[in-house]
């Protein structure tokens, strides 16, 4: 049974709201039912009980925190300011976006608005209101709203969540490392992504011209010290890609070299001086070289 475009729309609607949801909050009672029901997903979540048990969801929560929140951060700023940091222009802007919209505040933002759950939110919030529009066949406010998700999406969305997924893809092979609860989130994003370029596909216009800033030509320079090196290389913006920390304590512990804690930058640099201190810096250079390629 073909659907009619209302119902297209609702229905992306809700599904955008599942993945912002998942994201932001991990599996929780309310989505768990509703999660189970999407293809592939029913493996990777808890076996179906009429009441889960407390620590069940203690746990989800947990690999929740450190998939999305030690390992790799779902932020769009994280991934395109030329700063490497959380937050910033990037954020201000996708609140702006939010409140001009006007998506709810108490949708259960993160802490920055550019947060992949929350602008998923925000693609379900517009598709909510076109599904209404086109049903009430208000033929101006379906227009208005296409041009706002083509602006967001082009704006936004499309321009960091490939780059999110390849990130989080590559993360299920770390020098034989498994991080629990990944496989959820790798499916949630890849279906997600599927559902955001369907969506683009469907509305009218090009996409305009768009390039990352310059990188700096740090490692050109012979007085850069590890510090502005591990900064350079820790910065998405920059390299096209995420390193996560368990890639590098992985990395540290296969050498039997200490990588310390902190920040990526920190444990990069941590890293940089053990490997000087016990020549293999050319371990640690190939090793990198290895998971980069």
């Amino acid at each position: 049974m073909e659907l009619r475009p209302e119902q297209e729309a609702e229905a992306r609607s809700r599904a955008f709201a599942l993945f912002g949801s998942l994201f932001l909050h991990g599996p929780t009672p309310h989505n768990i039912p509703r999660l189970r029901a999407v293809p592939g997903m029913l493996s990777l979540l808890p076996e179906h009980q009429d009441h889960l048990d407390e620590s069940v969801f203690d746990a989800l929560a947990a690999q929740h925190h450190d998939v999305l929140g030690r390992q790799i951060r779902p932020y769009e700023s994280v991934f395109l300011n030329e700063s490497g940091l959380m937050g910033g222009e990037i954020a201000g802007s996708v609140q702006a976006w939010m409140e001009r919209s006007g998506v709810p505040t108490n949708t259960g933002w993160a802490t920055e608005p550019d947060h992949l759950g929350n602008e998923l939110l925000l693609l379900s919030h517009l598709e909510g209101a076109r599904a209404d529009a086109l049903e009430d066949g208000r033929s101006p406010m379906v227009q208005q709203l296409e041009t706002m998700e083509k602006d967001f999406l082009d704006g936004h969305l499309l321009r960091w969540m490939p780059v999110f997924l390849a990130s989080i893809r590559a993360a299920r092979c770390i020098d034989g490392t498994t991080i629990k609860g990944l496989g959820l989130y790798i499916l949630a994003a890849d279906l997600a992504l599927d559902l955001v370029v369907s969506m683009r596909g469907a509305l009218s216009g090009g996409v305009a011209c768009w390039a990352l800033p310059v990188p700096p030509a740090t490692l050109d320079n012979d007085k850069a010290g590890l510090r502005a090196i591990s900064q350079h290389l820790s910065n998405c913006s920059i390299t096209g890609g995420y390193l996560l920390p368990a890639t590098l304590i992985a990395m540290g512990s296969n050498l039997d070299l200490p990588a310390g804690f902190g920040s990526r930058t920190d444990t990069l640099e941590n890293l940089f001086h053990a490997s000087a201190r016990y020549g293999m810096q050319g371990e640690v250079i190939r090793g990198l070289d290895k998971h980069c390629h």
